[in-house]
């Protein structure tokens, strides 16, 4: 698509906030998408939690060799208390939780007097933005709910990211996988239209004995009787007049495929997600011999790839490379 200078002059300006806000975007479904409505489809919730509840269980420990380290300020942060309102179940859980829908998770280092690293606070990763320098470095400029902003150098931010293309920024499974979400999203909403109106799904088409005074008059009600129809108003009974009859063209949700269509998103999510079915509820093809099975793979496959994305972002930000030798997480 060739892209016109008018075309240009309507976009937002690289200094814009379009470009800094959270994640969303329209999609062939016509369902906005962003990190906090995918949020809304159980699956994408169960998998979300499944995964974060994974890292947060596992004991985060300092090793010296085989033997865990806990003298030290690095192992009682990541074992106990990463800040002054968090444990760290709930720091690790949250920060996987944005891994998981941003691609991304960021936490500030606090260091105390002598060097030590004394707390990481959590930064959400809608408030966090790169800056690039011009030796080709960058900096993580992050903005506070008062609107403040404040430029943080690498050594100072813990930065966790998922698949990356250009090393600098992950990729957000949400953002990558947001038509199939989309499509999850507007099934869920269609059957909360088709429960709220009754549970009836048909197409109609109108009967008038006579005819309209005028084409206005004819456009304004086919507007109105469209707009009585679709949408949130899906379903609802039409009130007709001037002799009209309403004749239904019946679709049952059978014919549509719904129950069908559910099943393809839920399991399609879960894929998106590396989250074998059983583990959020979904258990049609599940044996408790599978069941077995699955579980391992889901550690062995899916969770061991997370755990070695923590201990290697954590080491190469918590330890000094004199301590790389001799220590690991």
């Amino acid at each position: 698509m060739w892209v016109t200078r008018a075309m240009l002059a309507q976009a937002p300006a690289g200094t814009d906030d379009f470009w800094y806000m959270p994640i969303s975007m329209t999609t062939a479904a016509g369902v906005p998408v962003s990190a906090d409505t995918a949020m809304r489809l159980s699956v994408v919730y169960a998998c979300v939690r499944v995964k974060a509840e994974a890292v947060a269980k596992i004991p985060l420990e300092l090793l010296r060799g085989f033997d865990v380290v806990k003298d030290d300020p690095v192992a009682r942060l990541l074992a106990r208390k990463p800040n002054r309102w968090q444990t760290s179940f709930e720091w690790r859980e949250m920060m996987q939780a944005h891994l998981e829908l941003r691609g991304n998770a960021y936490s500030r280092i606090y260091f105390d007097r002598a060097g030590a690293v004394a707390e990481l606070v959590p930064l959400h990763p809608d408030r966090v933005t790169l800056v690039d320098l011009p030796d080709g470095d960058w900096r993580y400029r992050h903005t506070d709910l008062q609107g403040r902003t404040v430029d943080l150098v690498r050594y100072e931010v813990l930065h966790l990211k998922q698949l990356s293309t250009d090393g600098r920024v992950g990729t957000s499974t949400i953002g990558a996988q947001r038509e199939g979400i989309a499509t999850a999203l507007a099934t869920q909403d269609y059957a909360g239209r088709t429960w709220r109106n009754g549970a009836r799904h048909s197409g109609m088409w109108v009967e008038m004995p006579g005819k309209f005074a005028n084409d206005d008059h004819k456009r304004k009600w086919r507007e109105d009787f469209r707009a009585s129809q679709t949408g949130a108003n899906a379903g609802q009974t039409p009130v007709m007049d001037q002799g009209m009859k309403l004749h239904e063209l019946g679709m049952s949700n059978a014919d549509a495929q719904f129950i069908e269509s559910r099943k393809y998103s839920d399991n399609d999510l879960c894929r998106m997600f590396l989250v074998p079915p059983h583990k959020v509820g979904i258990l049609e093809r599940s044996t408790n011999n599978n069941i077995e099975h699955q579980g391992r793979e889901f550690y062995g496959d899916t969770m061991m790839g997370v755990f070695r994305r923590w201990e290697e972002a954590l080491e190469t930000s918590l330890l000094t490379e004199e301590e790389w030798d001799d220590l690991r997480i």
